[in-house]
């Protein structure tokens, strides 16, 4: 199509295909197309540079006319007309972000949040926790209420709610603040409630299976391992048994025996030992555990009898104690609740397989075993010892005494004939 310009004649719905200009301002153009889309502009020179500004769509000529003019003006101030558009639109975007903000609820900041890669990126027991937490009923009376208007004081009232219940209280504690954390993130609000209130603190409820004193009562632990041998007998396939027996002996956390792999087991030499991996730690490092040779005999016992009773997937997997579809073994329901009330018989507490990592701790506090010593050994992070997780010299010997002394003493409670290997005094 041949273009000209010519003195638009008309209304611009009139005109045909071809470009014109506005008969009371020559450096406004109308560009009609042959589809029959029409396009104002202007081209005007901002700071010596000749610039071309779009104006809008089609409107009438009058209106290109009043919003020509006002951009040329703009130029001649040495405004940039396209880039005054830009920060006009910016400008309104955010007003009108703040005024979404202004009236996101708590409830549909929720939502919100548990659809969000935030939560998704996290392990599946945290992500559940934020799901309870900010769902439950004590707080769901915070849902109708806009973010920015809950104050210190709905926080105060939330926290009696929950008593004595301290612990509770700093998981749904813990959760809204990692909401307002996102929230903020997000521009919604600018400050959290939660900033600057004082969470009470929380004792760890430990619960050894063994009582300390002047001669330790190993009475509970004992027939949580007959409990556990009962299991075993009746049910040979079971992977729980030799998975507890392992946290028994090493004290680890239960998620990091479920997690295990075979690369990380040298269980051949004379002195065996498990690397947690970066991922598996709760020092985010990799931590090489020196273990018991009883330890290492539970675990050769595993691999001996994986072609036996697993399912090829199980055989497949490069886990130690991989559940039937070859991963991470599902809440021990059925196999704890056998346990415990074998258990529950001659004493009160219910079993918890947790409750193997209070017993190592507590028998190896009461053999005065120093605490930097315990740390490395359980991946233990205590805030207190952080200053001594760094590897000492010969720390791996003395490491790998009080293992075997743990494990002897425990066999030679359930077996007395066998022989307690000697502890290096601790200095």
């Amino acid at each position: 199509m041949k273009r000209e310009t010519n003195a638009l004649k008309g209304e611009p719905g009139e005109a045909k295909a071809g470009v014109y200009h506005h008969p009371a301002e020559p450096r406004i153009k109308l560009t009609v197309r042959a589809s029959g889309s029409r396009t104002w502009s202007l081209r005007a020179m901002v700071k010596g540079g000749a610039q071309e500004y779009a104006i809008l769509p089609g409107p009438s000529a009058h209106d290109a006319y009043l919003q020509g003019h006002a951009a040329i003006e703009l130029a001649q101030n040495g405004i940039s007309p396209r880039e005054h558009a830009q920060a006009e639109a910016e400008r309104q975007r955010n007003t009108d972000a703040a005024a979404r903000a202004e009236a996101v609820t708590f409830g549909a900041a929720v939502a919100q949040f548990l659809e969000s890669p935030d939560v998704a990126s996290v392990r599946a027991p945290t992500a559940n926790t934020y799901r309870w937490a900010l769902t439950s009923t004590h707080v769901k009376p915070l849902h109708g209420k806009r973010l920015k208007d809950i104050t210190r004081a709905d926080i105060e009232i939330l926290s009696r709610k929950f008593g004595a219940h301290a612990s509770t209280w700093r998981t749904v504690a813990g959760s809204i603040k990692r909401l307002y954390s996102y929230a903020m993130a997000h521009e919604w609000v600018t400050r959290s409630p939660l900033t600057g209130f004082k969470l009470p603190r929380v004792k760890p409820r430990a619960e050894p299976f063994i009582v300390t004193g002047e001669r330790p009562d190993w009475a509970e632990l004992l027939a949580v391992l007959d409990a556990i041998d009962a299991w075993e007998a009746a049910n040979p396939a079971s992977q729980y048994p030799d998975l507890w027996r392992v946290q028994m002996l090493t004290g680890l956390r239960p998620g990091a025996v479920e997690r295990l792999e075979w690369r990380d087991c040298k269980l051949d030499s004379e002195k065996p030992t498990i690397t947690l991996r970066e991922e598996v730690s709760k020092l985010k490092r990799r931590l090489e555990v020196p273990i018991s040779k009883a330890c290492a005999a539970v675990l050769r016992r595993v691999l001996e009898r994986k072609p036996e009773l697993w399912t090829k997937t199980q055989r497949e997997s490069a886990l130690v104690f991989p559940g039937r579809q070859g991963s991470t073994l599902i809440k021990p329901d059925r196999e704890a609740s056998f346990v415990d009330g074998r258990v529950n018989v001659t004493h009160a507490k219910h079993f918890r397989p947790q409750r193997f990592r209070d017993t190592f701790i507590s028998w190896a506090e009461w053999r005065l075993v120093p605490y930097s010593q315990i740390a490395r050994l359980i991946d233990w992070k205590a805030e207190r010892m952080l200053p001594h997780y760094s590897a000492q010299g010969g720390a791996l010997a003395e490491d790998r005494a009080i293992v075997e002394r743990w494990a002897s003493e425990v066999e030679l409670t359930r077996n007395p004939v066998f022989k307690v290997s000697p502890l290096r005094r601790q200095a």
